[in-house]
């Protein structure tokens, strides 16, 4: 058997590894790593999908036992601007359009605009970027140091106003809500 050797290595130079051994990836490996995600995918967007549609086929009222196969007969019904539903979902379909037509580009346009303004070099570019990123910074702080002080039972909160005092854990109620005890 002959060994063959790479070019440009030094005769008994070691590998990758310790050893000199290559790992090899499994070919199911791609596949565990994706198995959570298809798992989560499947239960929380195609199964509902798929009970959407399944439903959609049938006359389906949840008090009745009984949910007759209608097939496509919703579809047409739907699509037909006599029936009792039709006009409204006509004016849904409106609706939606306009807000697309109206939000998507504001939702691309406008925060590639912003990211193009904090990555620019000008006077106070760090001063903008304290300003914009402080409400996140501040709010999960502020959310934060609210709830620890619900556990303790004492906040800065509680002694300068009275909207909320905690009775300690586990639960922060306010003053006079149906929960209080």
């Amino acid at each position: 058997m002959t060994v063959l050797e790479r070019p440009g290595r030094p005769s008994g130079a070691a590998g990758p590894a310790a050893g000199g051994a290559t790992r090899r990836m499994r070919w199911w490996t791609p596949y565990a790593f994706l198995a959570p995600y298809l798992a989560l995918f499947a239960v929380f967007m195609v199964l509902p999908i798929g009970f959407g549609f399944w439903t959609s086929l049938h006359e389906w009222d949840v008090n009745l036992p009984a949910k007759p196969f209608v097939g496509l007969e919703n579809y047409t019904e739907l699509f037909d601007p006599s029936s009792v539903d039709g006009g409204r979902f006509w004016l849904a379909m409106r609706a939606t359009g306009i807000f697309t037509l109206f939000s998507v580009p504001l939702l691309i346009v406008l925060p590639l605009l912003v990211a193009l303004l904090m990555n620019g070099r000008f006077r106070g570019r760090n001063l903008y970027r304290a300003v914009y990123f402080a409400p996140y910074v501040l709010g999960s702080q502020s959310s934060a140091s609210s709830g620890g002080s619900c556990s303790t039972g004492t906040s800065a909160w509680s002694t300068t106003t009275s909207a909320s005092t905690c009775s300690g854990p586990p639960t922060c109620r306010p003053p006079g809500s149906p929960w209080s005890a």
